[in-house]
């Protein structure tokens, strides 16, 4: 009986460790606040993807951020909203704001070392990590799609970061 269930958990794995093996380092860097390191962020994704379908909904994605300085909570969140409001007209936000709010207060104030990885898979699954532990979950793809195009999109939270984790250089 033991056995089986061993069997049963695995096989219930199987779809995300497939998806894990998928996924490659795309590009990697850091974002710099006032010459500080905030944090070291990493971008994987299926190898050979173009630039400009990273953040098409049927492709598979994580971008981790580890942070090198303490942040507030409402430091993260705001500073996402100033970037999706410049990427977005109001009437589009205001129709992601309970998602993203939903997003946001999901997370907490970091420390140096910490991480957020932002995971998403091919069939919509969107999962908020805090250092390895899922803290929150949608079925959204274009949840997804905004949330990582705040580092992916135009204009990105930084053009040099979005470069780096583009692998554009």
């Amino acid at each position: 009986m033991r056995h089986l269930l061993i069997l049963a958990l695995l096989l219930t794995n199987l779809p995300s460790v497939a998806e894990e093996q998928e996924l490659a380092l795309i590009g990697e860097g850091n974002a710099t606040y006032l010459l500080f390191r905030v944090y070291e962020a990493r971008l994987h994704a299926p190898p050979d993807t173009p630039q400009e379908r990273l953040l098409d909904t049927e492709v598979p994605k994580r971008l981790t951020l580890e942070y090198k300085v303490a942040i507030s909570r409402k430091d993260i969140e705001k500073a996402a909203w100033h970037v999706l409001q410049r990427q977005h007209p109001e009437d589009v936000l205001e129709t992601l704001r309970p998602a993203v709010d939903q997003l946001h207060q999901a997370m907490q104030s970091v420390e140096p070392g910490q991480r957020y990885t932002l995971d998403y898979r091919r069939d919509g699954q969107l999962t908020l990590y805090f250092n390895d532990a899922a803290v929150t979950q949608f079925e959204d793809p274009v949840l997804a799609q905004v949330y990582f195009g705040i580092w992916l999109a135009e204009p990105p939270l930084s053009d040099r970061l979005r470069a780096q984790l583009t692998g554009a250089r």
